[in-house]
């Protein structure tokens, strides 16, 4: 009698699977790409371009009205200050508009001031911060 041994490795325990759920989640901007972004159209472009810059050409337009004040102020004191014979009334007309100018140019400043501190409150205003952006 002949005895055959079989030799059977021992029986192994099979590998635990990890399996893992993700909870439900809403979809966010990170999971959902963004849809293509749309050229606006040349009239919303333009209409933006003047509405981004509108107080730049209010701005220039304030100091145009200044610049041509003052010299038409200047102008008009001469004309007028030839017509005097004496040499003291002519002095005093240049005071007068030497005056007049001075008070026009405090005036300019005081209205830059005032615009200056609007358009620094318009944008820090309406700045998009990071989180609304």
């Amino acid at each position: 009698m002949t005895d055959t041994l079989t030799t059977t490795a021992p029986a192994q325990a099979p590998a635990p699977v990890l399996t893992t759920t993700a909870p439900a989640q809403a979809p966010t901007s990170a999971t959902t790409p963004a849809p293509p972004a749309r050229k606006p159209s040349l009239v919303k472009r333009v209409a933006g371009h003047v509405w981004r810059h509108l107080f730049l050409y209010f701005f220039l337009a304030v100091q145009a009205l200044f610049l041509i004040w003052i010299v038409g102020g200047n102008v008009s004191a001469a004309g007028e200050a030839a017509q005097y014979a004496d040499q003291v009334s002519r002095d005093a007309a240049a005071v007068g508009t030497a005056i007049g100018t001075g008070l026009i140019i405090g005036l300019w400043a005081t209205v830059d001031v005032i615009l200056g501190i609007g358009r620094g409150i318009w944008v820090l205003s309406t700045r998009r911060t990071k989180a609304t952006a």
